[in-house]
């Protein structure tokens, strides 16, 4: 098992479980490559900033195969600005990654508490915590 925490990020393969530790405002965002090779990062306060966006993409071309789809998984936000500002940077996420599917969860009602922890499979993590689909 891989335990990441803000900032933190790992390259995993399918079948591998990760724990993403203190995502009051942060989340668990994977890119899963063709290659069965899957590059997780807590992403800091899912903050749309050049660092983070740089690191994600280092990340990314560590896994020597184009990617496939992104998930993000984060908790709830205390207010309607943390949630916009949330799904605009996951909405710039999939749009710096056009060929790959981008996939928002979110634990709807849970402003903390609730660290990701999932499974991963060739199509996406498998079981999570109970989530919502947020449309892009």
């Amino acid at each position: 098992m891989h335990t990441i925490e803000q900032g933190d990020h790992v390259i995993a393969d399918v079948g591998d479980q990760v724990l993403c530790l203190g995502t009051t405002s942060c989340a668990l965002v994977m890119a899963f490559a063709g290659n069965g090779r899957i590059a997780c990062y807590h992403w800091p306060f899912m903050s749309d900033t050049g660092d983070c966006r740089e690191t994600f993409r280092w990340l990314v071309d560590q896994l020597d195969s184009p990617v496939t789809h992104i998930e993000v998984i984060s908790n709830d936000f205390p207010d309607a600005h943390r949630a916009q500002d949330c799904k605009a940077t996951v909405t710039n996420l999939a749009a710096a990654n056009p060929g790959a599917i981008t996939t928002y969860y979110v634990h709807p009602g849970q402003i903390q508490g609730i660290d990701p922890f999932v499974t991963l499979g060739s199509h996406g993590a498998q079981s999570f915590h109970a989530v919502q689909v947020v449309p892009l």
